[in-house]
């Protein structure tokens, strides 16, 4: 376990020019740095992971969280002393020339205290080479997107969906099975009907189901860090038309599968999208055909047609191919992992 997090760094510090990695998780949810975790492997807040390209680490964390961090760390701790802060910061840089730090999560105040303590220090925003690091999932994190995913397919397959019952009970059914799973909610669950599955995300409410609609559940847990996104449609009736066009979908979804692979262009996997959805007789869709999963339900990476990046084995997709008509829409989600030849699906 220690050698897969120590190989994560070295895989960082491979492809990046700093001699340096400074993260910072702060004291509230907009201010943890999710690389934290990915580097730890466990996370508490307050507390700054030092690493060097040498292969040297150590964290530092208040004295409220010394003792835990002392059995679970994998690296040396010491405690955070404020006043003495500075001078273990720059004791840490000394050696250093350039230092990477993740601008996206790091507040203004901690920078300050950074640029002060390694005055004349290199100081590079890394946060785009840190979530491209992530992108590449390792044999343990698959194993645990896998677990996730498998039970966030088997509350799909269970829940119940009836005309004349409200999508907000739906919602509360969706979150109760996910307590029971003893797993987290990746993100807020949606769950449509009729025209308002219309707008890709629209807000579960307390309409009732027709007799004759099409329901967009789109759904998600968190196990252990790591995220599950899937989205599932069911019909209450007869429904011909919607039936018809899910099958587009998912056939769309399996061509998809069977193009892409290691060294597929994102650009051309996007062309590519485009040209199965105009085929089937679809509108273009308003968003992208999917995103990177992963410690993020949306993360790296991204599926863009002007991408210049090309997949790698390891990468971990969502797909979603979707129609979105006047009078219902449906979208097909499935979680997916960069092979040699095709996408598989987890």
């Amino acid at each position: 376990m220690i050698y897969m997090y120590k190989k994560r760094l070295q895989n960082f510090f491979t492809n990046s020019k700093a001699d340096a990695l400074i993260l910072h998780n702060g004291d509230s949810e907009g201010y943890f740095d999710i690389n934290y975790r990915y580097f730890m492997g466990l996370e508490f807040d307050n507390s700054i992971l030092l690493a060097r390209r040498t292969g040297s680490a150590m964290l530092l964390c208040t004295s409220l969280n010394y003792d835990y961090a002392r059995e679970k760390a994998r690296v040396p701790v010491e405690k955070i002393e404020r006043k003495l802060l500075p001078q273990q910061l720059k004791k840490f840089m000394a050696s250093c020339k350039s230092i990477g730090i993740n601008k996206r999560s790091l507040r203004l105040s901690t920078f300050e205290v950074l640029r002060k303590a390694g005055k004349g220090k290199k100081f590079m925003d890394v946060s785009e080479e840190l979530g491209m690091n992530r992108a590449m999932k390792d044999g343990e994190e698959l194993a645990i997107m896998k677990k996730c995913i498998t039970k966030t397919r088997g509350i799909l397959e269970s829940v119940e969906v009836r005309a004349g019952m409200k999508e907000e009970d739906i919602l509360k059914n969706l979150r109760v099975q996910a307590l029971e799973a003893g797993a987290d909610i990746s993100f807020p669950p949606i769950v449509l009907s009729g025209p308002k599955a219309s707008i890709p995300h629209g807000v579960t409410g307390g309409r009732r189901i027709g007799a004759n609609e099409a329901v967009l559940i789109d759904f998600g847990l968190k196990m252990n860090g790591y995220c599950s996104d899937l989205t599932r449609c069911y019909f209450t009736g007869a429904c011909k038309q919607e039936r018809s066009i899910y099958e587009k979908l998912q056939n769309v979804q399996e061509s998809l599968a069977d193009y892409g692979h290691a060294g597929t262009r994102i650009s051309e996997f996007v062309k590519k999208s485009d040209a199965l959805i105009r085929q089937a007789g679809l509108p273009k869709l308003p968003h992208s055909i999917g995103h990177g999963l992963g410690l993020y339900v949306h993360e790296a990476p991204s599926l863009c047609a002007d991408s210049k990046k090309k997949f790698e084995a390891g990468m971990t997709l969502a797909i979603e191919p979707s129609y979105y008509g006047k009078k219902f829409g449906l979208r097909y989600e499935n979680d997916f992992v960069v092979g040699g030849k095709k996408l598989r699906m987890l």
